[in-house]
């Protein structure tokens, strides 16, 4: 396995997150996995996805239910174009550090998606 020919984990978690910086700023049809690789998308439906991302802890809840990340950071919803709020949540020792993607407002703790696509968000927490 990869992971184990370095030392520390954090090789591989920066290149991780390299790499989905780099998805947030390159056009969804030229760089993104599709989302019905990763949801189950139907007809009338949008897919969100989530990453943590960052040194620090926390999770993510959704407005309507559907993400509750780590556990669940993949969902879709009905109906189409829906707007979905977003609700960060730090662990002790750590704050959230902002929303990378189509989640506004970027800096605060809860934000809205605008579900008109399949949609990336990246939190990120720092200790």
């Amino acid at each position: 396995m990869i992971v184990s020919m370095f030392t520390s984990g954090r090789i591989i978690r920066r290149a991780v997150l390299a790499f989905l910086v780099a998805l947030t700023t390159v056009p969804a049809s030229l760089s993104q996995p599709s989302p019905r690789t990763v949801c189950n998308k139907v007809p009338g439906t949008t897919c969100l996805q989530l990453t943590l991302t960052g040194e620090g802890t926390g999770r993510v809840m959704s407005e309507p239910q559907g993400i509750s990340c780590p556990s669940i950071c993949v969902a879709t919803f009905a109906p189409y174009r829906q707007k979905v709020n977003l609700r960060a949540i730090a662990a002790s020792g750590s704050a959230f550090k902002g929303w990378t993607g189509g989640c506004l407002p970027r800096e605060a703790p809860t934000c809205v998606v605008s579900l008109q696509e399949a949609t990336y968000v990246i939190a990120r927490f720092e200790k």
